[in-house]
């Protein structure tokens, strides 16, 4: 779709799962935001802490670079106590390691009105085969 387009400056695409995310051993049915390489540049929209997912986070070379996360404002809080030193810590999801890499502002979680994210990921990342099969 993005090579076939000349109208829009970026296009992204995002799925919104309910997913398995454990935080500090506690484990919860919340949903994660699974989203292509260009969708922080689309939302022109940035961490307040870290950073935002990177072309590189969808690459995974064989040896295994871990998997990475951005964390809504609300997990950061609720989940991590506000703890500044967030970045570099491990959440799970589907029993996944992923380690934190950024911080999204209060104000945005999720392009869906009626939904929020605990985390973001890239689709390639995805703990889901049927997720990873709509990268493809």
């Amino acid at each position: 779709m993005r090579a076939r387009q000349s109208v829009f400056s970026s296009v992204s695409g995002w799925l919104l799962p309910v997913l398995n995310v454990e935080v500090n051993r506690n484990l919860s049915h919340s949903a994660v935001l699974v989203v292509t390489e260009d969708y922080y540049f689309t939302y022109a929209v940035s961490p307040i802490l870290g950073r935002t997912l990177l072309p590189s986070d969808t690459h995974f070379p064989s040896g295994g670079a871990a998997a990475v996360a951005v964390i809504s404002f609300q997990c950061w809080q609720e989940r991590f106590g506000g703890d500044p030193a967030v970045l570099g810590k491990s959440i799970r999801i589907e029993g996944r390691p992923f380690a934190v890499v950024g911080v999204m502002p209060a104000h945005f979680s999720s392009p869906q009105i009626d939904a929020s994210a605990d985390a973001t990921i890239p689709v390639e990342a995805s703990p889901s085969r049927s997720l990873k099969a709509l990268a493809a």
